[in-house]
């Protein structure tokens, strides 16, 4: 069993104390506890501690073996490691950068605008609806006056509406201004329900099915159907990310070409080929 304290295999204590060695590569302790998670029981560090020791052991014969029997032909590995290790330190620095200077302002004209120039990529993968929908569990005394609510068009029956699926429904949604896609009201539906799905929103009447425990109930206001290209208010965040994306390109861009200027200015480039200008 792995103990975390006191653990010391040389005589020097100055010297940084090793859990265990593989060949030339040790394990220190500084390194294991570095590894550990901070907010974990004494007894969870000790399990993920042994598993990071057994991990470590088997990464280190594994690659003594293959450095072993690199040929001249498998140099450019180093190549690769350090341009990923310069990759990785630029992308650190990037998101840094962007996570304390970038925050631009997408404003909704710029999303109208998107939207109209490709509205042929919006098209609707899934039938959305505008209206309501409730699992009611039977023998609830209130479903009478839930379905004859559900059967009007008068709005000010919401409010009344709301107040008895939120006392007697096991699940309910009232979307009357957003879009919902039908993937969202199937999975609380059986699936028997909505076989003639689209002939029964356009029907925009009360659906209902009734099984063992609930009653499911649907109300269709509105529709649109697959490859009906999609209303604005449905993708806006979507074109929100697109944009904001765009935003952040141009942003590292720049950043990139402020930085390479401030280093030719301050003379910190050097070059000794005319060609590499």
């Amino acid at each position: 069993m792995l103990v975390l304290v006191g653990v010391v295999s040389c005589d020097n204590v100055s010297e940084e104390k090793k859990i265990v060695s593989v060949g030339d590569s040790d394990l220190t302790e500084s390194r294991l506890m570095a590894a550990l998670p901070s907010n974990v029981s004494v007894a969870d560090s000790q399990i993920i501690a042994e598993e990071f020791v057994k991990r470590w052991v088997q990464q280190q014969v594994l690659l003594q073996k293959a450095q072993l029997n690199l040929t001249s032909d498998d140099q450019d590995i180093e190549l690769a490691v350090e341009e990923y290790r310069t990759s990785l330190i630029v992308e650190r620095y990037q998101q840094k950068v962007v996570a304390s200077l970038f925050n631009p302002i997408i404003a909704d004209t710029a999303m109208e605008a998107y939207y109209e120039e490709m509205k042929h990529n919006f098209k609707l993968h899934d039938n959305i609806i505008k209206g309501v929908f409730a699992v009611v569990p039977n023998g609830v005394r209130d479903i009478k006056k839930i379905k004859k609510i559900l059967t009007s068009d008068k709005v000010e029956n919401i409010v009344e509406l709301e107040k008895y699926l939120y006392t007697s429904s096991s699940k309910y949604e009232i979307s009357l201004d957003k879009w919902m896609p039908m993937s969202y009201v199937r999975s609380y539906m059986p699936n028997d329900m909505l076989k003639n799905e689209v002939a029964m929103l356009k029907s925009k009447k009360l659906i209902e099915t009734t099984d063992g425990e609930n009653t499911y109930l649907l109300r269709v206001l509105n529709y649109m159907e697959v490859d009906d290209v999609s209303p604005l208010d449905f993708v806006k965040e979507q074109i929100y990310t697109i944009l904001l994306n765009k935003e952040k390109i141009k942003f590292i861009k720049k950043m990139k070409n402020d930085l390479l200027n401030e280093a030719h200015k301050n003379n910190s480039i050097k070059y000794y080929n005319e060609t590499n200008r």
